[in-house]
């Protein structure tokens, strides 16, 4: 290869360096201002636990939305705060638990 043509090519290659690197600086900056503004916005983030569902008479726990709990007839109906709750009563956690 020519010097000419090589210098070229090294200058062109620094050159693009040099472009990445700045555009790579320029989103750091950018992500920088994003973070600053995420710790400055105050959202409530409110996340309903699922309650779990037995029946009186069956040995198996289900989540509140589980199709065989929506079978469970009120009056039948044991509810527990969560899955250990309901573990330390000896009941097996349906797929929908699991």
């Amino acid at each position: 290869m020519e010097p000419q043509r090589l210098e070229k090519n090294v200058v062109n290659s620094f050159q693009a360096v040099k472009d990445d690197m700045l555009y790579v600086r320029d989103m750091l900056v950018y992500l920088q201002n994003e973070v600053e503004t995420l710790k400055n916005t105050k959202k409530v983030v409110v996340v309903k636990k699922e309650r779990i569902v037995a029946s009186k008479a069956s040995t198996k726990m289900h989540k509140e939305s589980c199709v065989f709990a929506k079978n469970i007839k009120s009056k039948n109906k044991k509810v527990f705060a969560n899955k250990s709750a309901a573990l330390l009563e000896g009941l097996q956690a349906c797929a929908c638990v699991a």
